[in-house]
């Protein structure tokens, strides 16, 4: 039996990791929410669910990336799924999102919103 091998703390660590490593100091882990599981991953700015799926026929690991979900009281909805990546894939795939909307003085969500074809090209190279 082949079992999902890249736990939600494996790959918090190598997303730390890599923006550690490109000196990316802004706080980002607030908006992340990891899991392997039916959790709130769905209503965040960011989610991550994760779950295996067969490539070129074998089994992988990998995260659907959910964006511009909301856990707010008066605005509670579901974030949009963007598709599914590799799990090697998303610390970059994380970097270049907030790199991104550094360059536009908006907060996440709204620049989401605003911004879901060019974050969807953004992603392409990604999404398997």
């Amino acid at each position: 039996m082949n079992l999902f091998t890249h736990t939600p703390e494996v790959l918090l660590k190598s997303i730390t990791d890599y923006f550690d490593s490109h000196n990316y100091k802004k706080d980002f882990l607030s908006s992340i929410y990891i899991s392997n599981s039916c959790t709130p991953n769905y209503a965040v700015p960011i989610g991550l669910v994760g779950h295996q799926k067969r490539i070129n026929g074998h089994l992988c690991d990998v995260f659907t990336l959910y964006l511009n979900g909301s856990l707010e009281k008066t605005n509670t909805h579901l974030g949009t799924p963007f598709g599914d990546i590799r799990t090697e894939h998303i610390p970059i795939v994380l970097y270049k999102l907030f790199l991104e909307k550094e360059a536009h003085a908006s907060e996440f969500n709204s620049w989401i919103t605003d911004n879901v074809f060019p974050i969807s090209v953004l992603l392409s190279d990604y999404l398997v």
